[in-house]
């Protein structure tokens, strides 16, 4: 027995539509992590001075 019996047509197009939304937010999760993952080992920008003691700001 398929594990969507007793949805109708238009159910199961929105389901479609929301697996298909979870899967390219996924996707995106994804890229923005690699991002993150690639730019967390330099830090650069005004942010480093006032960390570093560089700026008094």
């Amino acid at each position: 027995m398929s594990r969507h019996s007793g949805m109708t047509v238009r159910e199961l197009a929105h389901l479609g539509h929301l697996q298909r939304e979870i899967e390219l937010d996924r996707r995106r999760l994804r890229e923005l992590e690699a991002a993150a993952t690639d730019t967390s080992s330099r830090v650069t920008g005004p942010f480093w001075f006032v960390i570093s003691g560089v700026c008094n700001c």
